[in-house]
């Protein structure tokens, strides 16, 4: 989509507060933070970054709800503890969930969305602009951590987007310490929410373009496309009747590269030109326009291909001229050479992991939990993985390494569900020690055994995490 892949209900837009803040038991006086994500979006590093807000703003309050965790007084327990840790345990407030229609009532008593790095807020995030409520979003690479961006730049609000956690805390005070410039950001979401965000006529007129213009773009058309047709609700009458618009093509991406990491080389369209007779094609094909591209792109011997369908898996000689019978159009592709060419130096793109986020500080730990053969596969298999849903929030992985052989077909569907997430290796296949499996299974620098005696504490993992960072600590002050 053009502008936002969202589509929201302008009718639930809110303009009146039916819920004081009161019913919360919430001074007036305070500048409330809030955070509705689910809780797999939180992390200990955001966490600890929402602590330290709320050190530098004297009547900050964070208000915050668990949505889906099925370890919910777990959770909370975790929060609460690294709250305490952070001396800020007073300005933090849990509100149970609510309805959906409650839900909207009661988000215009709080002041600023706190976003989550890990994952954006997607609904989340329109919910508080529909409650005309600002937030703030650290933004990366990835389409789950840069939709709240996204958010914010229809809204013209692209100040509220930041690059790193520095930027992103500031940001927080700034809104809840200077009540004019808070007062114009917050002006600004109702000013703009129904112009792009909340708006489904310009929504419905933009998704009707793109799918006309990727059909389009694989399709050989005798003219060009002026109109379509759309169909409209007549409020009056409440039926459907068709109208013909005008036609707004939307300009689209012309290759998938389907390349893993990062890419080593660039189609370059050379228009009206094309390869010597001597040289012959490879491949001859009547695929035209994207059908042609998307084949050519996927065929790993082609270095170069024509718009009339001839592949080249050799291009050696220089361009020449089409003549005037080969350069014949019609509307919607201009005939030419298409070559693969070496990115230049100067046109790499760098390392995202090496330059974006930098100070997203947050190692993933490994636990392994054994299986050995006195202990039944099927209930250690599920124990040790309900251990695990309880250290999310500290960015835990788990390996299970087992003695017992294959797992049966529901352990093995159980395995492909939390395929991000849990490791199950068979030992007994191969001959090889445990630190040789782990080497090849992890790239975590933090590794701990998990016994079935730590099931039942908390804390374990995430006190062995505390105290590896503070010998690491101290180790690199020496």
């Amino acid at each position: 989509m053009p502008h936002l892949y969202q589509s929201n209900n302008p009718d639930f837009i809110q303009t009146n507060n039916y819920v004081l803040r009161g019913f919360y038991e919430i001074p007036d006086d305070k500048f409330v933070f809030t955070h509705f994500n689910s809780d797999y979006k939180v992390d200990r590093k955001i966490w600890f970054e929402w602590m330290d807000i709320l050190k530098r703003v004297p009547n900050g309050l964070l208000v915050f709800t668990v949505l889906t965790s099925n370890e919910h007084d777990t959770f909370i327990k975790q929060l609460m503890h690294d709250a305490s840790l952070c001396g800020v345990k007073d300005k933090i407030m849990y509100i149970p969930k609510a309805s959906r229609s409650q839900h909207f009532n009661r988000l215009q008593i709080f002041n600023l969305g706190l976003d989550t790095y890990r994952i954006n807020g997607h609904t989340t995030n329109a919910d508080l602009v529909c409650a005309g409520i600002p937030f703030i979003t650290y933004t990366s690479d990835t389409y789950h951590n840069r939709v709240a961006k996204s958010i914010l730049h229809q809204l013209d609000l692209d100040e509220l987007v930041c690059y790193s956690y520095d930027e992103y805390k500031d940001k927080a005070v700034e809104l809840a310490t200077q009540p004019e410039y808070y007062a114009r950001v917050k002006a600004k979401v109702v000013e703009n929410r129904k112009k792009v965000m909340f708006n489904t006529y310009h929504y419905t007129r933009s998704f009707v373009n793109m799918i006309f213009s990727i059909w389009d773009s694989y399709h050989i058309r005798e003219e060009e496309r002026k109109e379509v047709k759309h169909l409209f609700l007549n409020e009056e009458t409440e039926k459907l009747e068709d109208k013909i618009v005008p036609f707004e093509p939307i300009r689209l991406g012309k290759f998938n590269h389907h390349y893993i990491g990062i890419p080593e080389t660039k189609w370059v369209f050379y228009e009206n030109k094309k390869l010597p007779e001597s040289c012959e094609p490879y491949i001859l094909t009547k695929k035209r326009k994207q059908y042609l591209r998307d084949y050519a792109n996927i065929q790993d011997s082609c270095v170069a291909f024509t718009t009339h369908g001839e592949l080249y898996d050799v291009c050696e000689s220089s361009l020449v001229d089409m003549n005037k019978r080969e350069n014949d159009d019609i509307y919607g592709e201009p005939h030419g050479i298409w070559v693969r060419e070496p990115i230049p130096d100067k046109e790499q793109q760098p390392d995202v992991s090496k330059t974006l986020n930098k100070d997203y500080q947050l190692p993933k730990i490994s636990m392994v939990f054994i299986i050995n053969k006195s202990m039944n596969l099927s209930e250690y298999v599920s124990k040790s993985s309900s251990y695990l849903y309880t250290q999310r929030y500290i960015n835990a992985e788990l390996i299970i390494i087992s003695q017992h052989g294959e797992i049966d077909q529901n352990g093995k569907k159980f395995l492909f569900e939390n395929i991000n997430n849990i490791t199950y290796i068979d030992i007994t296949k191969e001959n090889r020690d445990i630190n040789t499996v782990l080497k090849e299974n992890t790239r975590s620098n933090i590794i701990i055994e998990i016994k079935p005696e730590h099931f039942n504490d908390l804390f374990y993992v995430q006190n062995f995490y505390d105290k590896y960072m503070d010998k690491k600590t101290t180790d690199d002050s020496k």
